[in-house]
């Protein structure tokens, strides 16, 4: 069995305080579904946007010096240049 206080423990300095961390993630999340085009966007924009949200909570309430949040969002942006390039190949087939 997983010694779960102690990898909480851990997590806490690379994540942050997880009430803290929902906190500031959840407004930026707000000000993302708010925005006037949000409508428009696919599916995989939207949970680009959402992930993205989640890593800047997390760079913003723990160790902003964790690499793996600033790759992950790297990681992230470039799966959403991947999807639309993706499209735009396909239109040019049609």
């Amino acid at each position: 069995m997983p010694d779960v206080p102690n990898f909480l423990a851990d997590r806490k300095h690379t994540h942050g305080p997880f009430e803290e961390f929902s906190h500031i993630c959840q407004e930026l999340k707000a000000i993302v579904y708010n925005s006037p085009d949000y409508a428009a966007l696919s599916d995989v924009q939207k949970e680009v946007l959402d992930m993205t949200c989640h890593k800047l909570a997390r760079i913003l309430t723990s160790d902003p010096n964790h690499i793996d949040h600033w790759e992950d969002i790297a990681g992230y942006n470039v799966r959403a240049v991947e999807f639309l390039r993706s499209k735009q190949c396909n239109a040019i087939k049609i």
